[in-house]
């Protein structure tokens, strides 16, 4: 506790929480691949990242702000939310995109074995 003591004043962790976050968003997206469909588990990163971002972005007494409330990380992460979800569902919709279960490992087209 005694190095987050800087100035005069205590400061958060952020990088702490920061890695905590991202590696339980790993070991979470690992366990769930097998039941998610192709291409998922990239817009669950964007979504589950950006989650974790925007909470730790408002810790930080160093970030670039937008207003006196946002900051441009925080606004970017709303933003990657959005944009994770919109291709989740435009996939899903449009593509009928299959599950990882079912294509199995190296069975894409024009995927070759040597």
């Amino acid at each position: 506790i005694d190095n987050m003591y800087i100035d005069g004043k205590y400061y958060q962790p952020t990088f702490l929480y920061e890695s905590i976050w991202d590696i339980l968003g790993f070991v979470i997206l690992i366990l769930l691949r097998k039941h998610l469909r192709v291409g998922d588990t990239f817009c669950l990163y964007l979504i589950w990242y950006s989650i974790g971002r925007f909470f730790v972005e408002g810790m930080r007494t160093d970030s670039l702000m937008l207003t006196s409330d946002i900051r441009v990380a925080q606004l970017m992460s709303i933003i990657l939310i959005l944009v994770g979800v919109i291709i989740m569902i435009v996939r899903r919709v449009k593509y009928r995109s299959p599950r990882y279960k079912d294509v199995g490992p190296l069975s894409w087209p024009n995927l070759k074995v040597k």
